[in-house]
This record gives structure tokens, C-alpha cells and sequence, in this order.
């Protein structure tokens, strides 16, 4: 009896011991989870609300480790929001939700943290952070929170591309979304690439870029057969776009091209890459037609010139046009010829051959 009490005793502590362990791996977890995790709360949100939002810290941990921020969001109503600096907007929502998690990887957090630091016309009193602004249509107020936390996956660099062509069809005022991907290699600022938006659609169109219900401040409008070169700010920001995903969108190799039609309308857009022409690459062919246009024309202004007949020492009249043209006329001496063995001239032939 006593070995089986014993036992059961030796049991019972092995089970508390594993229970203890959990407990504390568990607390310990949302301890570190808490420790690494910032969270900004909003409450009574009706219309717009502009709150400052300081997640530097968090950003600069993720780029220090190499992983991704996971950013969740969840409120009492449906909301939107945007994420300003500098009175720019970086990205917004096209649409109002209310809970989603989204991550956001390398590139994402870069440009996070450039915008982050970034001074305001160059005032050194700009405050570190960023400017979230919510909005809210509701009668009922919202009221909620976001929070930043460090994730795990990383990102895979991209090896293809598709960029489109990608068809176009509308019967009335719509917005279709298409997915492409691009390369890493030819987004890269040292690529010596560059990215135009080709339109060739019935009538005007609207194009925006964006993922996860999320979109770019930036938007394009191109007309019915059109080719647009993209700035490279646009350029880093559609490649950021790739380090962005949601749990309705978790690929993070894509982006979304955002077509708008404001009526019936059919055709197609991509997009294609092209080397980067620097300056003289792009006007080489001004400057070679003006070369040209320069030659022929000092060819014609010359074609009449002559040169001056030399004169030649021992010929009539060389003294006198070697006095008056080349001889200080202090130091010239006489012109008459009957001086012409006395003065400094005295030594060219034939002197004294007035004319």
C-alpha cells in the first residue's frame, strides 16, 4: 500500500513538474511576446482622427534581426487609415475593415524607417514617427488598437517577373485588379533598368498599385495609347509593395495593379522594362544634328575666304608692308627709301624698292 501511495506520489509530481514547465514556457512567451510587441490604442474615432505613431524602435529591431513587423488591427466598427509623413501619404486603405494582420518584410521595414527619421523640409524639430490618420463613417464610434510585433518568416527574393499584358474589359464605371510580379533584380536602383506603364485601352483609365486592401498614394492617368515611365520613388514603393502580406493575400513575391474605368471600356495595359537612357543617351541624336548643322554651316561662311597672298622679301613693296604691318612704328625707322641703308630695316633685301 505504502509503495503504491509512493507511486502515485512520484506520478503526481512528474505531471506538476511537465505543468509547471508549460506554465512557465508559456508566460515566459507572452512575456518576451510583450516585451517585443508596441501597441497604439484609439478610442471615440469619428470622421478623421490624426494620432502620431512612434514605432521606430520596433522597425529598427526588425532590421537589426532580419525579420518581418507583424502589424494586427482590430476595432468595435469597420474603419479606414492611412500612414502620412511629411504631409505625404505613404499607403492607405481603399477599403474599410475591421481586424486584419498583416507582415511586413525587409524592404517594407526599410522604407519604414526611412520615412520614419525623415526630416520635413528639412526642419531639424521634426518629431521621430509617423502620422496615422483613421476615419470612420459610422454613427457608432470606434474605438480599438493596433499592434507591432516582430514575426518570423523572411521574405524570398524574386526571380521572375509578370508583367501583364493584362486585359481590360468594362461595360460601365468599375475597378479590376489584376496580380503581377517583377524581379528583384530589375527594381534594384544599380539595375540599370527602368519601368514604363503601357495603355492601350478605348478610353481613359486610372491606375493604382497596392496589396492586402491596402494602396499607393501615387496614381496614374494614362490616355488611350499611352507610355508612362515610372519615377523611382514609385518604383521603391511598388517594391515594397512584394514584402507585404495579409491572410487573404500570403504571397509576398506579388503586387496588385489597380485598373479604374470611369465608362465602357476595352483594351489591354502592362507594363514593360527597359534600360535606364542617361542624358546623353537620350539627346546623343540633338547633338549629333546640331554637330553637323554647325560644320555645314562654317563650311558655307568659309567657302568664299581667302587667304592673304604672302609677300615675298626681294619683291617690290615687301619692305614697306613688313614696316607698316609688322614693326613697331617708334622703332621702324625712315620710311623713305633713301634711308633705307641707315635705318633699323636696313638688313631686308631690296629696301629700298619703294612702290
Amino acid at each position: 500500500m505504502r509503495l503504491k501511495f509512493q507511486s502515485l506520489v512520484g506520478t503526481m509530481s512528474v505531471w506538476l513538474s511537465i505543468w509547471l514547465i508549460i506554465f512557465f514556457a508559456f508566460f515566459s512567451g507572452v512575456a518576451g511576446n510583450f516585451k517585443d510587441a508596441q501597441v497604439v490604442e484609439f478610442q471615440g474615432i469619428r470622421g478623421n482622427y490624426n494620432m502620431h505613431m512612434d514605432i521606430t524602435d520596433i522597425l529598427l529591431q526588425a532590421q537589426r534581426q532580419d525579420r518581418p513587423v507583424k502589424m494586427t488591427f482590430y476595432a468595435n466598427s469597420v474603419f479606414g487609415f492611412e500612414v502620412t509623413k511629411c504631409d505625404s501619404v505613404l499607403i492607405a486603405t481603399w477599403t474599410e475593415m475591421q481586424s486584419r494582420t498583416m507582415e511586413f518584410y525587409g524592404r517594407y521595414v526599410d522604407l519604414l524607417i526611412e520615412q520614419s527619421i525623415k526630416k520635413c523640409n528639412g526642419t531639424e524639430d521634426t518629431p521621430r514617427g509617423l502620422q496615422l490618420v483613421l476615419y470612420s463613417n459610422r454613427k457608432r464610434m470606434s474605438k480599438g488598437k493596433f499592434i507591432f510585433s516582430l514575426g518570423i518568416r523572411q521574405r524570398a527574393t524574386i526571380h521572375e517577373s509578370f508583367l501583364g499584358p493584362f486585359v481590360v474589359e468594362s461595360k460601365s464605371s468599375a475597378r479590376q485588379v489584376y496580380d503581377a510580379k517583377i524581379a528583384d533584380n530589375l527594381t534594384e536602383e544599380s539595375s540599370g533598368m527602368s519601368i514604363f506603364l503601357v495603355s492601350e485601352v478605348s478610353s481613359p483609365v486610372k491606375i493604382s498599385f497596392g496589396k492586402c486592401s491596402m494602396i499607393l498614394q501615387e496614381r496614374l492617368t494614362p490616355s488611350e495609347k499611352d507610355k508612362i515611365l515610372l519615377s523611382p520613388e514609385l518604383v521603391k514603393k511598388i517594391r515594397s509593395l512584394t514584402a507585404l502580406t495579409c491572410s487573404e493575400d500570403p504571397k509576398n513575391d506579388n503586387f496588385e495593379i489597380h485598373v479604374t474605368t470611369t465608362g465602357p471600356t476595352t483594351g489591354k495595359i502592362f507594363l514593360t522594362v527597359e534600360p535606364t537612357k542617361n542624358v546623353f543617351q537620350r539627346f546623343s541624336l540633338s547633338f549629333i544634328l546640331l554637330a553637323v548643322y554647325g560644320v555645314l554651316m562654317l563650311a558655307m561662311l568659309c567657302k568664299n575666304c581667302r587667304d592673304e597672298e604672302p609677300v615675298r622679301f626681294g619683291t617690290p613693296g615687301a619692305a614697306r608692308h613688313y614696316r607698316e604691318n609688322y614693326l613697331i612704328p617708334s622703332l621702324a625707322g625712315p620710311h623713305a627709301c633713301e634711308s633705307c641703308g641707315i635705318g633699323r630695316d636696313a638688313h631686308i633685301a631690296d629696301c629700298c624698292c619703294c612702290d
